[in-house]
């Protein structure tokens, strides 16, 4: 599964979760509010019942007394009225007291009513506060709850996206792109990161705000379009700054090619121009970009054809084999990667169509390229839409910061983009540079061509007589030439080469294939090579169908390698019994014999790019010698 979608599927089944569990918690929150509502109106209608009930038997107390005491003078006046006599001083005394005694009486009963009114009503309201109490309380176990089960999920979505995204050069912010200033593939990813999109999570204790990386699959994979206005133009650079620098950390400095094409004379990129000839190409015609395109399509054809199935058998992409063949450390099998970036593309371009041109781009990125397109709005009009509709969508991802075109993704005001420091794009390039030139420092300085034999008419003049002598190279001791020389005595019939990354053991074979082959003709010397680069190293000569070349095998050919070392130890074997007879145990003597010099065998040279990588038949080998 593609880092893109790993990191996707994480982040949607992370928004799944929290909205579930929020829902959930909003389900069971409102639940609980209402509760609380229904309780709080519980409460407040039993006190207004209660409360009622109060007023109106008080009422009916003080009524009552009201009556008994008018009760009193109405017996007064009938007194009063039965006796036809007014009342004395006595009965006035008395009936006074007994209006006081129904007083205080009535006072007495109101009191207690009151009290027993007051207790009722105290209790009411402790228990219900009891019960809303609590429901709050569960309420603020709720809230504790999901809080504590949202901040889980976080800590989760964090250490996941930090064992990743950030610990991994095409995925990490752009502020940690310096901690990993060693170009090579450690660390490295298909997928790039371009952008982060922020998303709000309400929770119980306040709007949580998090950033989810916006990530890409890219290496071998997709190309990138990006679409930009004046006011958006930052996005677009960022982006792009940041693809370029990951490209620099994730990979090893001679097998990284940069092409820029800007009619703006660099101005997007004047931070890279520090980079080295050999790695940058700079261009502002659509001409040049296109002749590029061609010249890396027949680089395709002519170094990956012996290499693609290999690579297709393992089902492994230009990238993955790469990793592959560092982890073996057979680095001068690592196959180059290429960025073509185009700014202002519309203006560069003269036509309409680029259907079949785009086509051609996204097969090539199977080949280890990708090429970023900025299209800015304004640059073209109309054409815009129109070579957007050419863009084959499984080759193309398309970001839209305008918002004007349906074919690319949308990007709102949540959306952000960083770029790195220029004092951190400075160390990363400068880091680039220097590993490119320790490389470089290790590489032959002297090309072939400058001492070979010139001359044809001494070509395959050379005679093997006691040994095999090819020149290598000039001496440092003195102007002429080093050789090295093959013999069946002394100790010299075998050589070991040994050297390390990018020191040139492939070509130093070639050059003494080709030396062997110019020397001396085919009728002297027979050669098998054994390429275990799967043809990276020896494909010229079988291009070129190299006369002197018995046999050729590939790594993928462990029978056919086999084969090889078999049928030398049947010819061995074969020499050894015919020469016995003439007490000859080697092939120097037999080139000394008049009579038997004639007809002795060729000379048999086995050469083997990458000898440590036959492990894999080296007990069949056993099993042979």
């Amino acid at each position: 599964m593609s880092l893109e979608k790993t990191v996707n599927d994480y982040i949607q089944s992370f928004r799944q979760q929290v909205l579930s569990e929020l829902n959930e918690f909003n389900t069971k929150l409102t639940h609980l509010l209402d509760e609380i509502n229904r309780t709080d109106g519980a409460m407040l209608k039993s006190l207004e019942s209660r409360d009622n009930a109060y007023t109106e038997s008080h009422a009916a107390l003080f009524k009552r007394c009201e009556y008994l005491k008018a009760e009193v003078w109405r017996y007064k006046h009938l007194l009063e009225e039965f006796n036809k006599l007014d009342s004395t001083p006595q009965m006035i005394e008395r009936l006074e007291e007994l209006k006081l005694a129904i007083e205080e009486y009535a006072t007495s009963k109101i009191d207690v009513h009151t009290k027993e009114y007051q207790s009722e009503r105290e209790k009411i309201v402790h228990d219900f506060h009891t019960r809303l109490s609590d429901l709050r309380a569960r309420m603020e176990v709720l809230k504790e709850e999901y809080q504590t089960r949202f901040d889980h999920r976080s800590d989760a979505l964090q250490a996941f996206l930090d064992a990743e995204v950030e610990g991994n050069k095409g995925t990490a912010k752009e502020s940690k792109l310096v901690e990993f200033n060693v170009a090579d593939y450690d660390s490295t990813s298909a997928a790039v990161r371009i952008g982060s999109v922020s998303e709000e999570f309400k929770t119980p204790t306040g709007n949580r705000v998090i950033q989810f990386p916006d990530i890409i699959d890219f290496q071998d994979r997709k190309n990138l379009v990006i679409i930009y206005s004046d006011d958006t133009s930052k996005y677009a650079e960022d982006i792009t700054d940041g693809l370029i620098i990951r490209a620099l950390c994730s990979n090893l400095p001679d097998k990284f090619k940069l092409h820029i094409f800007d009619t703006k004379m660099y101005e997007k990129f004047h931070e890279f121009m520090k980079l080295p000839a050999k790695t940058m190409t700079r261009g502002y015609q659509m001409d040049n970009f296109l002749e590029l395109v061609r010249d890396f399509e027949n680089e395709v054809r002519e170094k990956l054809t012996l290499l693609w199935s290999d690579i297709r058998s393992g089902n492994q992409s230009i990238r993955e084999y790469n990793e592959k063949k560092i982890r073996q450390e057979k680095y001068d099998e690592v196959l180059p990667y290429r960025l073509f970036v185009m700014d202002n593309f519309l203006s560069m371009s003269g036509k309409s169509d680029y259907s079949d041109l785009f086509d051609r781009m996204g097969n090539l990125t199977r080949y280890g390229s990708n090429f970023i397109m900025l299209f800015k709005q304004g640059k073209g009009g109309a054409s815009l839409e129109e070579m957007l509709g050419q863009l084959p969508t499984e080759n193309f991802h398309i970001v839209d910061f305008t918002g004007n075109y349906a074919s690319g993704s949308k990007y709102t005001s949540n959306y952000t983009t960083s770029n790195l420091t220029d004092e951190d794009k400075i160390t990363i390039v400068n880091g680039f540079v220097k590993a490119f030139e320790e490389i470089e420092q290790n590489r032959t300085k002297v090309k072939y061509n400058a001492y070979y034999e010139k001359n044809r008419s001494n070509w395959f003049t050379g005679k093997v007589g006691n040994h095999v002598k090819m020149p290598i190279g000039r001496s440092t001791q003195t102007e002429g030439l080093e050789y090295l020389y093959f013999k069946t005595k002394e100790g010299l019939s075998n050589a070991l080469l040994c050297g390390g990354v990018g020191s040139g053991k492939t070509n130093f074979l070639k050059t003494v294939i080709t030396s062997v082959a110019l020397q001396y003709s085919p009728n002297e010397v027979e050669m098998y090579l054994i390429d275990m680069k799967n043809g990276a190293g020896f494909s010229v000569f079988h291009t070129h169908k190299l006369p002197h070349v018995k046999l050729f095998a590939f790594s993928a050919e462990n029978e056919l390698i086999r084969d090889v070392f078999e049928n030398l130890k049947t010819e061995m074997e074969q020499r050894y019994k015919e020469y016995a007879k003439y007490n000859i145990d080697n092939l120097d003597d037999v080139y000394k014999d008049p009579n038997l010099a004639p007809f002795a065998p060729k000379r048999t040279i086995v050469v083997i790019d990458e000898f440590a990588s036959m492990d894999c038949i080296w007990m069949k080998l056993q099993e042979i010698f």
